[in-house]
Order: structure tokens, then C-alpha cells, then sequence
């Protein structure tokens, strides 16, 4: 069983250069097919099928589906959930959250640990079945913690989603996002315009917090 990956660290003052390979184990730890993190002091156990039959998808130019694994900025993400709340003066217990693109469920998990109700979507139903697996294994319970498949670029999609889920009405309290863009896939002359679907699904979830604070809900 692999050794938990800690905390990010700062930078030091040291240097040092490793070679790197897309598909070698020992420096691409989204080969692995298990991980553990510790987390806020929680261990978080997230199985992995990046590179599995299962998992393989044609558009993606690794082969597989890139919400399989756990990439960096979810994991940096999720040691730092505990500040967000601390600038607010408040916590995650009870708070209603929407993930977009939430892959493995790494981020979503360590939310629902620390008092979060989480929505974890993705556009794909296998990785749906993931996150929502891997969140099982980590004793987290489906109330708790729940999947759903939301296309990006629909406003009406996250209305209905918000409207469908457990104290919904009345929008999220907090949106997440991590790895939800990469420049690699897209084609020449794309530029921002590749990223406008994943823009308007955030507008839509914040107007739907905005109209309900507006109205009183």
C-alpha cells in the first residue's frame, strides 16, 4: 500500500532535475491504480482507473479519461479548503457545495469530511460511478455526498440540478473547481473560446445564489 502524499511544502532554496514520463509510475502518479492522502488529519483512499480498459476515451489524447485520476491542483486545492472558511470567520458544516468536474472525487471527499454537503459532477457517467465509489470506500455517506452528470454551457442545467438536490432553491454556497482546463486538448485557433462552456455553468451556479439571496430564500 502506497505511503500517504503529504502537504505541499514551500520551495526551497535546492534544485534538482528529474526526468519525466507520461507513462512511467515513478513520476506519473496518475498511473497508479490506488492512492492515499492525508488531509486534514483524515487519510483519503482514491482508486484510480486512468489507464484501464474501462476507462479508455478515444478524444483524449492520453487514452483514457482524464477524470480517472487525481491531478495536482485538486490535491492542493483540498489542503486548502479549511482557509476558505477561516477567512469567513465560519466552517464547512452544512454547507451546500457544487463541484464541477470533480473526476476521481478527491476534493469532493475531503468537503464532505469536513461538514460540507457536496454535489460532485462530471460529464461522464463512468466517472461519476468513480467519484461516488471512492467516496463509499472513504465512509462518507451518500447523503453526504452525492453524483450527478452536468454538461457545461447550460444555465437551465445547473437551475435544474439545484432544483432536484436536497435543500435546493436556493443556490450553492460555494462552487468548486480544480483541473477543469487544459490547453493541451484544445485546436488551433480555439483560444479562450474553449473555455466558455465551463464560464457561463459558473455564472449560471453564482446567478442562482445571487436570485435567491435577492428574493429571501
Amino acid at each position: 500500500m502506497p505511503e500517504p502524499e503529504p502537504e505541499p511544502s514551500p520551495a526551497s532554496s535546492s534544485m534538482a532535475i528529474v526526468p519525466f514520463s507520461e507513462k512511467m509510475l515513478f513520476t506519473n502518479p496518475r498511473l497508479l491504480p490506488v492512492r492515499r492522502f492525508a488531509i486534514h488529519d483524515q487519510e483519503i483512499l482514491i482508486e484510480q482507473r486512468h489507464q484501464t480498459d474501462a476507462m479508455a476515451c478515444d478524444w483524449d489524447a492520453g487514452g483514457s479519461l482524464t477524470g480517472a485520476a487525481v491531478w495536482d491542483a485538486a490535491l492542493v486545492l483540498a489542503h486548502y479548503l479549511p482557509r476558505v472558511m477561516e477567512a469567513e470567520g465560519g466552517s464547512w458544516e452544512g454547507r451546500r457545495v457544487l463541484e464541477l468536474g470533480a473526476g476521481a472525487g478527491l476534493l469532493a471527499i475531503a468537503a464532505a469530511q469536513l461538514g460540507a454537503s457536496v454535489v460532485a459532477t462530471d460529464m461522464d457517467q463512468r466517472v461519476c460511478a468513480l467519484c461516488a465509489s471512492n467516496a463509499a470506500k472513504n465512509g462518507v455517506d451518500a447523503s453526504r455526498l452525492s453524483t450527478a452528470i452536468l454538461p457545461w454551457g447550460s444555465a437551465s442545467a445547473v437551475a435544474e440540478l439545484d432544483a432536484r438536490t436536497a435543500g435546493g432553491g436556493a443556490g450553492w454556497d460555494v462552487v468548486l473547481a480544480a483541473d477543469c482546463v487544459y490547453p493541451g486538448r484544445r485546436k488551433d485557433g480555439d483560444g479562450a473560446r474553449a473555455d466558455r462552456p465551463l464560464l457561463d455553468t459558473l455564472l449560471g451556479a453564482c446567478r442562482l445564489r445571487q436570485q435567491a439571496t435577492e428574493t429571501g430564500a
